[in-house]
């Protein structure tokens, strides 16, 4: 009779051993799955996306916890719309729109001067494309982050190619990220410092 009640009393306690580990390894497991969950949720919130022409979801831009990056991006983007454009004036236009959302009213100004001296309607009457070659940005460490752009513009004619020097400063204060400033920064105290022919070319 002993030995029966010993042998139950044994089983019971294996039985509520491997339940109170059942019990853990779910309580383990469970901890897992959550925190696998909220990384992977944290990792997309680093993500902005869009959606294409097709209904599609695209990825825009990761956001980076580097601001100097992000701060050499933006002006970087700036330049590439404000600089570069074919002989097309809607084109022209929308690239210099979206260009003023990066920037304050000292892009404006330069974008007034441009247009008061008729350069654009130049352009588009000589069927003159103008792009932009980056060739290095240096942005301060500290904010509001300094920044200075080299770069060589190209006005591409027919039968010849003239080759700018371009040299640009300006000033990057954090704003918060929209559609338009992906970023989150937007241009001050613009300032072209050189603008000058260095070489012409023949397209033959």
């Amino acid at each position: 009779m002993f030995k029966v009640l010993n042998v139950i009393e044994k089983t019971l306690k294996r039985q509520y051993i491997f339940l109170l580990l059942t019990v853990f390894l779910s309580f383990v497991l469970i901890g897992v799955i959550t925190i696998f969950y909220l990384s992977h949720t944290f990792q997309n919130k680093k993500v902005v996306y869009a959606i294409d022409n097709t209904g599609n979801a695209i990825v825009l831009k990761e956001v980076n916890e580097n601001p100097l990056e992000e701060a050499k991006g933006h002006f970087k983007d700036f330049h590439l719309l404000f600089f570069g454009f074919p002989p097309d004036g809607k084109q022209i236009q929308t690239n210099i729109d979206q260009a003023l959302y990066l920037i304050d009213e000292s892009g404006r100004t330069y974008y007034n001067t441009f247009r008061e001296n008729h350069y654009y309607n130049k352009l588009i009457a000589s069927n003159i494309s103008q792009s932009i070659t980056i060739d290095s940005v240096f942005v301060s460490s500290r904010h509001p982050y300094q920044a200075r752009l080299y770069g060589r513009i190209f006005l591409i004619r027919a039968s010849m190619i003239v080759e700018r020097s371009l040299i640009t400063t300006g000033q990057l204060r954090r704003v918060q990220r929209s559609e338009n400033a992906p970023h989150g920064f937007i241009i001050e105290k613009f300032r072209i410092v050189q603008l000058k022919d260095i070489k012409t070319y023949s397209r033959d």
